[in-house]
């Protein structure tokens, strides 16, 4: 809001926002269908026509079923090399990644051997192109879209895509004393003094 002793706007909160790591899972859970078929073949589900509540009946069998698929249920780790991390990459290329390993790998074992060298070579080179055009075609995508957004979220997109987020400078600093008045003499200080504190550090920064 405006006000009669500066002419910036009041600055009533600030939030501090931290940016959320993509967090990739490490396991997964995995059903055994013939070992729960076999369990549920031998479930007790008398108590379910025997009440005459419908809501009781319900949650009986719904817990019974639920018991039936935890039993039944197994967590499984997987291993880094079965996890995909980038979002343009498929379980395809996944598969074409291990295999390029797997050709490294016997090429450093028989390094004189002309045959696999060509083919890791070859391999390599194949696997690098699927790649970066797939990476290519993931960016085009999130451009195209962040574009029928706004130039807001193009600018924030063509920051994520090329890693160049600029750090802001906290307000916080120009807050900081409890004197109302000292305060906003902070903020008019800024920003009076900004353009020649950039005209300086200009001019110093040349040879």
């Amino acid at each position: 809001a405006e006000t009669s002793i500066t002419d910036h706007d009041s600055i009533i909160l600030i939030l501090e926002m931290k940016p959320v790591a993509l967090k990739i899972p490490s396991t997964l859970e995995r059903i055994d269908y013939n070992a729960l078929d076999s369990a549920m073949s031998v479930l007790n589900l008398l108590p379910v026509f025997s009440t005459s509540d419908v809501h009781l009946a319900t949650s009986f069998l719904i817990n019974t079923l639920n018991i039936a698929i935890t039993a039944n249920t197994k967590i499984i780790k997987i291993s880094n090399r079965k996890t995909i991390k980038k979002p343009w990459i498929t379980p395809g290329i996944l598969r074409c990644l291990r295999n390029r390993d797997k050709l490294h790998q016997k090429l450093k074992r028989n390094p004189n051997c002309v045959i696999i060298k060509t083919t890791y070579n070859r391999y390599r080179n194949y696997c690098g192109k699927i790649l970066k055009k797939l990476k290519n075609d993931h960016e085009k995508e999130q451009l195209s879209s962040a574009a029928k957004s706004g130039n807001k979220k193009l600018w924030q997109t063509i920051q994520t895509i090329t890693h160049t987020h600029k750090r802001k400078d906290k307000a916080l600093s120009l807050l900081t004393n409890c004197d109302p008045e000292i305060a906003i003499n902070n903020v008019n200080s800024y920003f009076i003094n900004i353009g020649k504190d950039l005209a300086e550090k200009t001019l110093a920064s040349r040879p």
